[in-house]
C-alpha cells in the first residue's frame, strides 16, 4: 500500500467544489496511476472517514496557442481575374502632401522639420 500523501497531491479549491462540500462531497487531484481502491484507501487513511464512493475523472490541460501575425507576403493569393477596375488607383501628381497637410512640390531634398525652413 502506498502512502497516502503521494496519492493525494492537493484539493481542487474552486466555486464548484466549496459548492459540493455541502454534500460532503469532496475533490482531490490524485496521482495518475493511482486506482479508485488507492484513492479510496488514501482519503480513509488520512482523513479517518469512510469512504462510499469514488469518482475519477481524466483532465488535460489546455495548452496556449499563440498566433503569429500574418504579413502580406504569407498571405493566400487572391483567386479570380485581376482587373485594372477592382485595383485600387493612386494618384500620380507631381504634388504631394507633407506631415502638416500642406502641398508642397515633390523633389529629393530632405525637408526640415522645422516650419520655417531652418
Amino acid at each position: 500500500m502506498r502512502d497516502a500523501m503521494s496519492i493525494l497531491i492537493r484539493p481542487v479549491v474552486s466555486e464548484k467544489t466549496y459548492g459540493l462540500m455541502d454534500n460532503h462531497t469532496y475533490v482531490f487531484v490524485v496521482d495518475p496511476r493511482a486506482t479508485k481502491i488507492d484513492v479510496r484507501n488514501a482519503v480513509e487513511q488520512a482523513f479517518n472517514v469512510k469512504v462510499v464512493n469514488v469518482n475519477t475523472l481524466n483532465r488535460k490541460g489546455s495548452r496556449r496557442v499563440i498566433v503569429a501575425p500574418v504579413s502580406r507576403a504569407c498571405a493566400p493569393a487572391r483567386s479570380g481575374p485581376s482587373s485594372p477596375s477592382s485595383r485600387a488607383t493612386r494618384s500620380t501628381s507631381s504634388r504631394t502632401k507633407d506631415r502638416y497637410g500642406t502641398a508642397s512640390p515633390q523633389t529629393n531634398e530632405p525637408r526640415s522639420p522645422f516650419p520655417d525652413g531652418l
